[in-house]
Formats: C-alpha cells, sequence, structure tokens
C-alpha cells in the first residue's frame, strides 16, 4: 500500500493488473496496474509457503479484487481483502488462487 494512502481514513480499493514475482520471491516484483486499479495499492499477489523446492520461472498472475479499510488511521487497520488471481502462485507451485480475508491490526 502507498504511504500516503495509509492514516487517510476508511476507502475501498480496486486491485486490477498483473504481476511478475520473481522465483522464491528474491528479486523486485513487478506489477502492472490495470485500467481500474486504485493507486493507493501498490501491488497484490498470491503465494503459497510451504517446505518445497521454489520454482525455477517467475510466477505471472492477473489479478483482481478488492481492499476495503473500514478504519484506516495512524494507529489502527481494519477491513478485508477479497483477491483472485489467474496464474502461477509465486513461491510453492500452484495454480489460480481466491482468498477473502477479515483483518484487524494495530499499525
Amino acid at each position: 500500500m502507498d504511504p500516503a494512502a495509509l492514516g487517510t481514513g476508511p476507502v475501498t480499493l480496486t486491485i486490477d493488473g498483473s504481476v511478475t514475482v520473481p522465483p522464491s520471491s528474491t528479486g523486485p516484483i513487478t506489477f502492472t496496474p490495470g485500467p481500474h486499479h486504485s493507486t493507493g495499492l501498490l501491488a497484490a499477489y498470491a503465494s503459497l509457503s510451504l517446505n518445497c523446492v521454489a520454482p525455477e520461472n517467475a510466477a505471472l498472475q492477473t489479478v483482481s479484487g478488492t481492499l476495503v479499510l473500514t478504519e484506516n488511521s495512524a494507529t489502527h487497520l481494519r477491513g478485508r481483502l477479497d483477491l483472485t488471481t489467474q496464474g502461477s502462485t509465486a513461491g510453492c507451485p500452484g495454480g489460480d488462487t481466491e482468498a477473502h480475508l477479515d483483518f484487524d491490526v494495530r499499525r
């Protein structure tokens, strides 16, 4: 998330784009925003972390979804993330993913 968007109050951000994640997530992640992507988000991708051999090739994903922040203050983030990816997962080999996550964290 863009640091300038943190602490600015409740907001709903759209996730739309494509991402390339290097093998083992050791290098920079390249995110290309789609036409509906919100500027407050820098990147989004799916990664699996298990005891496995990391893939030799970069993971390529198309991502879509929403990040809803019901609280976005200097000290607290609360909301939900709905994310769908198409393509290879980063980390352990995998395919398309769908995630729905509620969160409530102190900053």
